[in-house]
């Protein structure tokens, strides 16, 4: 009488655990899957753009990340390089920053300066709203013939622009996307000399620490 309901036990045991294995490997393949998508839509080797050299690296916290970024065309006089970073990790970010992605090249023809791209953007993702979630993205529209860049930043770091061994700081802010409607973004614009180098970075960077858990 003692031993059948033992025995049941362990029965319901194993089963379960079973189902849980089932489960957890199942998490597993769709989350490598959906990390072979996010691979696909990261540009594995950035365009060739005229007087540019660009060279871009991603590594997600988790097996899949919100970070994003994109360099396209938009007409005969501007090339476009977007920057940004989801809030939050995981699939949820990975999926909003596809949509980010994906709003961006769609609005990107009729705006031709990122401070309008970028409240168009605002106004798309507004009417997507999602709870807590946000973007950062800083956008650059690069003129080849004059080598000029226009900046406008919706809450990522302002790039570090180095000339001949010094820093040069641009002062160039704005509210992160998604969050509050009928925003209006700045714009700051500066001439490139040849040989200057433009580093665009996450919060990612600023997290790190040293061996000792130092920043």
């Amino acid at each position: 009488k003692l031993l059948a309901p033992l025995i049941a036990n362990s029965l319901e045991n194993a089963r379960l655990y079973e189902e849980l294995s089932w489960r957890e490997q199942r998490a597993a393949e769709n989350l490598r899957a959906a990390r072979h998508v996010q691979s696909a839509l990261l540009l594995r080797e950035p365009p060739a753009i005229n007087h540019l050299e660009i060279a871009a690296r991603s590594r997600a916290a988790q097996e899949i990340s919100g970070d994003l970024y994109d360099f396209f065309e938009n007409g005969k006089d501007f090339n476009i390089i977007a920057f940004g970073d989801v809030s939050g990790k995981g699939a949820a970010a990975a999926l909003y920053g596809a949509l980010v992605a994906g709003l961006l090249r769609s609005l990107a023809p009729r705006r031709p300066s990122p401070g309008l791209l970028m409240k168009s953007l605002n106004a798309a993702l507004g009417e997507r709203k999602i709870h807590a979630t946000y973007v950062t993205l800083l956008l650059l529209f690069w003129q080849p013939k004059m080598r000029i860049l226009t900046m406008s930043n919706g809450g990522m770091f302002p790039p570090i622009i180095c000339r001949q061994g010094r820093i040069l700081k641009q002062q160039v802010s704005g509210i992160p996307l998604g969050l509050l409607d009928n925003r209006i973004y700045d714009e700051v614009t500066f001439s490139t000399e040849q040989g200057d180098v433009f580093l665009l970075y996450s919060d990612g960077i600023h997290d790190q620490v040293n061996a000792a858990g130092e920043e």
